[in-house]
């Protein structure tokens, strides 16, 4: 009370205490409360069980009717092995009937069906658990003269789901649990049938049945016949559910493999051939797709390598990454310097994409002849150069990611390759990959490899880099997106 921004209640400000009523809204600042329900005590469900409700665990109701033991002995009565005869009889009818639906919605029209054929209700829903707790009502219906609709008690939740028991309230007025439960109480509901919908002990749901004593009260019997049936429907939901989610993950497989192929083909498979060199260029996607894309272009004196590496993982970021390779498209056909080239990209993906997007890229133009790279590092790892004689150089960055800011001007450096050196472009997911206990790879390590291996033929080198990797790692999927690209001058230039 009395605060600056004030506490409201239904629109009107406070100016003194004042009682909440079920169905008021109450806003602090930015935050809206709606009172749902008033004066349920806090733990509704450790009352004691009123004389009028059976609430029995479902495995017992089970064992009882006779499903999954026969509950009785060979010395029974006639007319006792008959009842549990036409039990079993209808409930292998029923469960070839619900084997019969595909579709989830045909399944729960058919449970009340039979819930209505056997025991004549006012009323039936069958309400179903959403991926946050809360339960909607998928499938419900009702006698001609009956109220308009059933809503769940959330007494009545607590007593069947969360206990995974089967509940038949005989008379709901004088049960104490649900006298607080003013939804059944206000259409003159009296009797009450509630039973979990559990497969491997999860509840998928529950289905409830009501009446008014004026037309029935429920029994022993009708619970005995209900928990069976919701058992056979909360098997073949699952399977349903199982069956459809198997076809979207198929269907989302062959979705990532057709973008798989796609991304492919902006790798240019064929990789330039200059007299004297060695040129070798690979992708290992993290998750099918992959944010990295590499180009090897061949250009009028030489070619162009170029690795970048969008923010994110992923379908987006193999969908950023083809933007980003499109944007490079036109610059590199110019055959501008690196510098230049960034220059543009950087604006262009500055412009189409928003604050929290953003690549890195290094773009090397070798000039085949002198074996000079003119390069430029836009926030990017920094390529490796091993010479001949083993010395290893990292080539830094020349100005920030691209896309990060909007009239950002790159700079380009030089350096020669020399007769055996190697020039290893790549992407953050070599050096970051991490063992078992976090530690990463690191620049230090992966310089130290290629520096011991320099001699192997690339082909070689490559299957040793990957080799050291999964050993690392201890796993032979990377956990980041991993882009190699090599650059050998072999020989001097005729």
């Amino acid at each position: 009370l009395g605060s600056r921004n004030g506490t409201f209640v239904n629109g009107h400000r406070l100016t003194a205490p004042q009682a909440l009523r079920m169905g008021d809204a109450l806003q602090l600042g930015q935050v809206r409360i709606q009172v749902l329900e008033c004066g349920a005590p806090a733990e509704v469900s450790d009352r004691e069980i009123g004389e009028t409700t059976l609430l029995k665990p479902v495995a017992k109701v089970l064992k009882d009717s006779g499903v999954d033991a026969l509950p009785v002995t060979a010395e029974a009565s006639k007319e006792t092995l008959h009842r549990y005869a036409e039990r079993l009889s209808l409930l292998a009818k029923v469960h070839e009937a619900l084997a019969s639906q595909v579709t989830e919605e045909g399944l729960l029209t058919l449970v009340l069906d039979q819930i209505f054929d056997q025991l004549h209700p006012d009323q039936a829903a069958i309400f179903l658990k959403g991926e946050d707790g809360s339960f909607a009502c998928a499938a419900s219906r009702c006698q001609k003269d009956c109220y308009d609709k059933l809503l769940l008690s959330r007494s009545l939740v607590r007593e069947v789901v969360d206990k995974k028991a089967a509940a038949l309230v005989v008379d709901a007025f004088t049960d104490a649990r649900f006298q607080q439960a003013m939804s059944l109480r206000a259409v003159g509901v009296r009797s009450i049938l509630a039973v979990p919908l559990l497969t491997e002990d999860v509840a998928l749901g529950l289905l409830v049945c009501a009446s008014r004593l004026a037309v029935r009260s429920f029994t022993q019997e009708d619970l005995e016949f209900v928990v069976p049936l919701a058992s056979v429907a909360a098997m073949r939901l699952r399977n349903l559910r199982l069956a459809l989610e198997a076809a979207e993950k198929k269907r989302l497989e062959q979705e990532l493999a057709l973008a798989r192929r796609i991304q492919v083909g902006l790798f240019r498979e064929e990789i330039p051939q200059l007299p004297g060199y060695a040129i070798l260029g690979g992708n290992v996607p993290s998750r099918v797709v992959s944010g990295d894309f590499y180009q090897l272009l061949s250009s009028d004196n030489g070619c162009t390598a170029l690795v970048a590496d969008v923010s994110g993982k992923g379908i987006g970021a193999a969908l950023l990454a083809a933007s980003l390779e499109a944007l490079f498209a036109g610059p590199l056909h110019l055959n501008l310097p690196p510098s230049e080239v960034c220059n543009r990209v950087s604006q262009l993906f500055y412009a189409r994409t928003d604050a929290s997007k953003f690549a890195t890229a290094f773009l090397a133009q070798l000039d085949a002849a002198s074996g000079v790279v003119t390069y430029c590092n836009a926030g990017h790892c920094p390529a490796v150069l091993v010479t001949a004689q083993g010395e290893v150089k990292a080539l830094t960055s020349t100005g920030p990611p691209l896309g990060m800011f909007a009239d950002q001007q790159y700079s380009q450096e030089q350096v020669a390759l020399q007769p055996g050196d190697t020039l290893v472009l790549y992407s953050d997911g070599v050096t970051e990959t991490t063992d078992a206990h976090g530690d990463e790879f690191g620049l230090e390590r992966f310089s130290e490899l290629l520096r011991s291996y320099r001699t192997l033929p690339l082909e070689d080198l490559w299957e040793q880099v990957e080799q050291e990797l999964s050993t690392y790692s201890q796993s032979p999927t990377p956990g980041d997106d991993r882009t190699l690209v090599f650059i050998r001058r072999e020989t001097k230039p005729a």
